[in-house]
């Protein structure tokens, strides 16, 4: 578990990171799911630049760091499934 202790309200201490997503997913499919534990500042998932086929994660950028906290335990708690894929979520300082 992540504590607030651990962050500060440095602004880089906002987003995660998203791994094990669907190659399908939308960023509109992922916004209300992430916006259940605070506003969304960005989102982005990456494309492979031949295919145009997405990579398989992605980053959500929140504007306050308790956000991307509660998001994190929640989901390392309770998990999320996305089309049926678990999908794994940790801290980044990188988007």
């Amino acid at each position: 578990m992540i504590s607030n202790t651990n962050l500060n309200s440095n602004p880089s201490n906002c987003c995660i990171v998203l791994k094990n997503l669907p190659y399908e997913v939308s960023n509109n499919e992922l916004r209300p799911l992430f916006e259940l534990f605070g506003p969304v500042k960005t989102i982005s998932v990456p494309r492979d630049t031949n295919t145009g086929k997405q990579r398989g994660y992605g980053f959500i950028k929140y504007f306050q760091p308790q956000h991307a906290i509660l998001a994190i335990n929640t989901l390392k708690i309770r998990g999320i499934s996305i089309r049926y894929k678990p999908v794994i979520a940790t801290m980044s300082n990188k988007f």
